[in-house]
């Protein structure tokens, strides 16, 4: 089932893994056989696909969320802002509502979801998630440059954020600069946010 806007000539990547050391190679354009392009890379020794995400698998985010954001973001927020940002208990008809405004990708490997990434037509970021147990292999720069590509080619000219404490250093990394704070309200708790942005220079990005 589609979700969000159409990326239809999303890459699929076919990487080519050294044996000895499970590195990734390189990726290699090729036609996709469906709207929604997949891709598979090595990370780490793991071979993961990116692939869009369905709409029935909103529950299986939902709870990827919950896990991520109680184990990974701890030590820089306390358990009630952990709660207030993810929330055990949701409103899944709701929630998946609003995912479905957007283009939505996961991370998938050994047939489980292991990150997601979910970016609207005008290039904003709205979440990007990665299994706790799966961090530190390169799949969220992988979701975050299939997310860039697919925002390019729904014509935004960049990608901005809101950034948690935790995630800020990552998207450093990944070329986004910080251009001011921004204040969110969640069920009563307020959290500060950096704005970030990224240009989307022609012939900069894959995919």
């Amino acid at each position: 089932m589609h979700n969000g806007p159409t990326c239809t000539k999303v890459y699929v990547g076919q990487v080519i893994c050294s044996a000895l050391f499970f590195l990734c190679r390189k990726s290699v354009s090729e036609n996709a056989q469906n709207a929604y392009a997949s891709s598979r890379t090595c990370t780490g020794g793991i071979i993961m696909q990116i692939r869009e995400m369905y709409a029935n698998e909103c529950g299986t985010v939902a709870a990827l969320i919950y896990r991520t954001v109680h184990t990974t973001c701890s030590a820089d927020y306390t358990r009630a802002e952990l709660d207030a940002w993810a929330p055990e208990t949701i409103d899944l008809k709701k929630f998946c509502k609003t995912l479905l405004k957007s283009s939505n990708f996961v991370a998938v490997e050994g047939g489980a979801i292991i990150g997601f990434a979910s970016i609207g037509s005008g290039g904003y970021l709205n979440r990007l998630y990665v299994h706790n147990n799966f961090q530190g292999r390169g799949i969220g720069a992988e979701l975050l440059r299939r997310a860039e590509a697919c925002a390019a080619q729904l014509g935004a000219k960049s990608v901005t954020l809101d950034s948690s404490k935790t995630a800020e250093g990552f998207y450093r990394r990944m070329g986004y600069t910080k251009s001011g704070v921004s204040v969110m309200e969640r069920s009563g708790v307020y959290f500060r946010n950096a704005i970030m942005k990224k240009d989307l220079l022609k012939g900069e990005i894959h995919g």
